[in-house]
């Protein structure tokens, strides 16, 4: 069985290390096919050193679609393609490359959520549950049949950072599960029921996660929990400068001190307490742009930071 991995996020370095781990002596990897240029904050990875380690051919490219990537990876001859984590749509020319097909990967339980930013949206949702779901990739966007599907719960404290983590451990079980299948070559192949289809997300930018102080605290407090690193982070403007807010908690049973969302109530051994709509958070970690992140009495001390005033 020759593979042609494709990957350019974090995730993906797991991934490959658990079908290296899963084939030993016998990989089949004939190739990784990586982002050319310097990776991102935003969850980007290389491969270079995994490249290295295992003897794999390392093709770099910034359009995977490309007559050259295309004309490299056709000359390896592969009978799979894995995608896990490509910002890039595959069109025609590539997924008819492979013998047997393209494999993707998609952290929600398709068919219910398609989409970009899936990670983010199941937390800005309030969605208490989620998934991965690796699926083989057609011409449309995360419809393809679902190979295999396993769930996981989402905690109302989890960041996207413990998404993340819940993703890889899921993901390195099922990769354990699925290989054996397809090197038997009867790998299942369950259609998407278009029934079960809720939505689809649409992309993220940085200045989506401005924060409105009028929203109810729970909108508030998963928009930050949801783009927390690895993501660009909620902010607020505070004069005019952009303050990232990395950390936050609902206080509860707290009444409110003002009326007025974005207010500062008090500040505390543990955080600035902000009020909200309907009740209050106290922020724990913060960071003034153009600064170091730092804890929230830190800040309130360095940029006398005070009670009534807004955030």
């Amino acid at each position: 069985m020759k593979i042609v991995f494709v990957s350019s996020v974090e995730d993906g370095r797991y991934y490959l290390e658990e079908i290296m781990s899963v084939k030993k002596s016998c990989t089949g990897i004939e190739a990784i096919v990586g982002l050319d240029g310097t990776p991102s904050k935003s969850n980007r990875a290389d491969f270079d050193d995994l490249a290295e380690k295992y003897g794999i051919k390392l093709i770099k490219t910034r359009d995977i679609n490309s007559g050259e990537t295309l004309s490299e990876i056709r000359n390896l001859n592969p009978d799979w393609i894995f995608v896990f984590g490509w910002s890039q749509l595959l069109k025609k020319d590539l997924l008819s490359i492979p013998k047997e097909g393209c494999i993707g990967t998609h952290p929600t339980l398709l068919p219910k959520y398609r989409g970009r930013a899936p990670v983010p949206w199941s937390i800005i949702k309030g969605l208490t549950k989620s998934g991965l779901t690796f699926f083989h990739i057609n011409e449309g966007v995360d419809t393809g049949d679902i190979l295999a599907q396993k769930e996981f719960d989402i905690d109302f404290a989890d960041t996207a950072k413990d998404i993340h983590g819940k993703i890889t451990r899921v993901g390195r079980q099922m990769i354990r599960e699925f290989i054996p299948l397809l090197e038997r070559g009867n790998p299942p192949r369950i259609p998407q029921d278009p029934q079960k289809h809720i939505e689809n997300w649409p992309k993220r930018t940085p200045k989506d996660g401005l924060i409105d102080w009028d929203c109810s605290t729970n909108a508030i407090y998963n928009l930050i929990r949801a783009v927390t690193h690895p993501y660009p982070g909620a902010f607020a403007l505070e004069k005019g400068r952009k303050v990232y807010i990395w950390s936050a908690e609902i206080e509860k049973d707290r009444e409110k001190v003002y009326r007025e969302p974005g207010k500062v109530e008090e500040i505390t051994r543990d955080g600035i307490i902000v009020t909200t709509r309907d009740g209050s958070l106290r922020i724990r970690r913060l960071q003034r742009e153009g600064d170091i992140e730092m804890n929230g009495r830190d800040y309130a001390r360095k940029y006398n930071c005070r009670k009534g005033e807004s955030l």
